[in-house]
């Protein structure tokens, strides 16, 4: 037998055909069938050379990882979602306080492209970069494109929100949220470096 190079989670054969919804139940962390003819034991293996790693959590490989990109270039919002759209992903929604801190250093090592630190008249003076939330009916949402997911389970606003439906939101350099009276993606004059979440 030729040696294998790689990574194995787990191995079986099965003693009858699975229908779709059986293989899909698996690869989503579902219900695994156990009935098969061959199944995953280390006892049935010669192993050498090799690192094992007892996972006793199989949900752990269905766990989404996100990436960040960044678009250096100030832009306005519909820019920026389209850009994050074409990417695969969506504007970033900060989850924590840790997750806004590593989006401040992110756009930290892009300051002179992103951050507006000449004109203090400008509308851009002051904020970062967008963030993926809106205001409808007075629940905030965290939103793919224009489109609700969730309500927020955590925000850090910079002051008391307002009541009207709104989207356009930033976050600033003291890492709190801040938001427009201009709804519709249009946020006029304000031009932010986009943070895209992209689900690994």
């Amino acid at each position: 037998p030729k040696a294998y190079r790689g990574q194995i989670a787990d191995v079986n054969v099965w003693d009858s055909v699975l229908n779709e919804r059986d293989i899909l139940g698996m690869a989503t962390c579902g219900e695994f069938h156990k009935r098969s003819i061959i199944t995953w034991s280390l006892h049935n293996w010669k192993i050498h050379d090799t690192l094992i790693k007892e996972i006793p959590d199989t949900t752990v490989f269905c766990q989404h990882l996100e990436q960040y990109i960044i678009f250096p270039r100030r832009r306005p919002l519909i820019v920026g979602r389209r850009l994050c759209a074409v990417h695969g992903g969506k504007i970033v929604t900060p989850k924590s306080a840790k997750e806004e801190t590593k989006l401040m250093e992110i756009v930290g090592k892009h300051y002179d492209n992103c951050i507006e630190t000449k004109n203090t008249r400008a509308k851009n003076f002051g904020k970062l970069i967008w963030l993926g939330v809106k205001r409808i009916g007075s629940v905030w949402y965290d939103v793919n494109d224009d489109i609700p997911i969730n309500p927020l389970n955590y925000s850090h606003w910079s002051a008391p929100t307002s009541t009207a439906d709104i989207d356009c939101v930033y976050l600033q350099p003291d890492g709190t949220w801040m938001q427009t009276s201009n709804a519709n993606g249009i946020c006029p004059g304000i031009e932010l470096c986009t943070v895209c979440s992209v689900a690994n």
